[in-house]
C-alpha cells in the first residue's frame, strides 16, 4: 500500500456515516477520534494567534471555536444524504468542537475529553 492508497482508504471511511447499532467501545473510540480531530484543526488557528498581540490572539483563540460548525457544514451535512442521521451528526460535531475549543480555550485536552466520553457513553447506553 502506498501513501496515496493509505490516504485515499482513510478519505473514504471518513466519508462513510458511522452505523447508530455500534457498540458502547466503537461508539466510544469514534467520539475520542472526533475530539482529536477537532484538537487537530483548531491547534493551527490557535498556534497562528500566539504571534498576535492579546486582542488579536483572542480572536484566533475564539476562532477555533468555530471548527465544530464548519465540520458540521462540511462534512455531517454531506452525510445525511448518504445515509447518516441527524441526531448522530450533531453527536459528531459537538465532540468535534469539544477537541477545537479544549485546545483553543488551553485546557486539558486529555483529561476534558475522555471525561465527556465516559458521560457521553453513560447517557447512552446506562439506564439511570
Amino acid at each position: 500500500m502506498t501513501i496515496k492508497d493509505l490516504i485515499a482508504a482513510v478519505l473514504l471511511e471518513a466519508s462513510i456515516p458511522s452505523r447508530q447499532d455500534q457498540s458502547p467501545f466503537a461508539w466510544g473510540q469514534s467520539q475520542i477520534g472526533h475530539a482529536l480531530l477537532g484538537a487537530v484543526l483548531g491547534t493551527p488557528i490557535v498556534l497562528l494567534g500566539l504571534w498576535a498581540s492579546f486582542p488579536t490572539a483572542a480572536l484566533f483563540a475564539s476562532s477555533a471555536l468555530s471548527v465544530g460548525p464548519a465540520y458540521y457544514v462540511l462534512k455531517e451535512r454531506g452525510d445525511l444524504t448518504r445515509g447518516g442521521g441527524r441526531a448522530d451528526g450533531i453527536n459528531d460535531t459537538i465532540y468535534v468542537a469539544w477537541g477545537a475549543g479544549t485546545v483553543a480555550l488551553g485546557l486539558a485536552f486529555v483529561p476534558l475529553v475522555w471525561g465527556a466520553v465516559t458521560v457521553g457513553l453513560i447517557l447512552r447506553h446506562v439506564r439511570l
